[in-house]
C-alpha cells in the first residue's frame, strides 16, 4: 500500500508526457492517490490492534513512579512507551548464553550495549535463574508472554491485571521492609526466574 502514491505519481508524470491536454488525467491521478494513501492510512490507525498499547496504557495508569518494571523473554517496545516509562526496563533472559550472538535481535543489542554501561546491565540484564531486587513497599510489575506462569513460578502468586495480542501485565505485591539491605537500598525480595 505504501507504493500506490509514488506509482500513482508515476502513471501521472507518464501521462503528462504523452500530451499536454492530459494534465487533467494527472491531477486525477495524483488526487486519487492522495486520498487512498490518506483512507489506508486513517483505517490503518483505527483498526490496528496488534500492539500492546492497551497493556502499556493500563501500566502507565496503575504503576507507581517508583515501581519498577520487567520485561520477561521478550522486548516490548511499544510498553514503554504507551506507558510513558522514564527509567530503564529490567529484562529477563538467558544473558549467558553463546546463542543470542548468532541472531541480529533485541537480545544482541542489549548485551553489546551492556559493554558500555556495565554497571547499568546488572540491574536492567538479569539473568533469568536470579532474583529481582525490590525496595520495601514497591511493587514489581511484570511484562511477558501468555503461559509464562508455567515457567515461573512466582507469577502464580501475581495479580493478573491485563492480557493483550498474547502478552499478560502482572503485578507482584511490594516486598516486605525485612531482611538485610541489598546495595541498591531495597530488601531482597523473592523474584521471577
Amino acid at each position: 500500500m505504501p507504493v500506490l502514491f509514488p506509482l500513482a505519481f508515476l502513471v501521472a508524470d507518464a501521462a503528462c508526457s504523452l500530451r499536454s491536454s492530459s494534465i487533467w488525467l494527472a491531477k486525477a491521478t495524483v488526487a486519487a492517490a492522495a486520498l487512498i494513501s490518506l483512507a489506508y492510512v486513517l483505517i490503518s490507525g483505527v483498526t490496528y490492534d496488534h500492539d500492546h498499547r492497551i497493556l502499556g496504557r493500563t501500566l502507565g495508569v496503575l504503576r507507581k513512579t517508583a515501581d519498577p518494571v520487567a520485561f520477561l523473554g521478550d522486548y516490548y517496545y511499544d510498553v514503554s512507551i504507551y506507558a510513558r516509562l522514564d527509567q530503564p526496563v529490567r529484562v529477563l533472559g538467558d544473558w549467558t548464553s553463546p546463542s543470542f550472538w548468532e541472531a541480529d535481535d533485541w537480545r544482541r543489542e542489549l548485551a553489546e550495549a551492556a559493554a558500555f554501561d556495565p554497571a547499568k546491565a546488572k540491574t536492567t540484564l538479569v539473568d533469568r535463574r536470579g532474583t529481582f531486587a525490590v525496595a520495601c513497599g514497591q511493587a514489581l510489575w511484570a511484562v511477558g508472554p501468555e503461559g509464562a506462569e508455567r515457567r515461573m513460578p512466582e507469577l502464580t502468586t501475581a495479580l493478573r491485571i491485563l492480557e493483550s495480542n498474547g502478552a499478560v501485565l502482572w503485578r507482584l505485591a511490594p516486598a516486605g521492609c525485612t531482611g538485610p539491605a541489598t546495595p541498591s537500598g531495597g530488601a531482597s525480595a523473592a523474584g521471577l526466574r
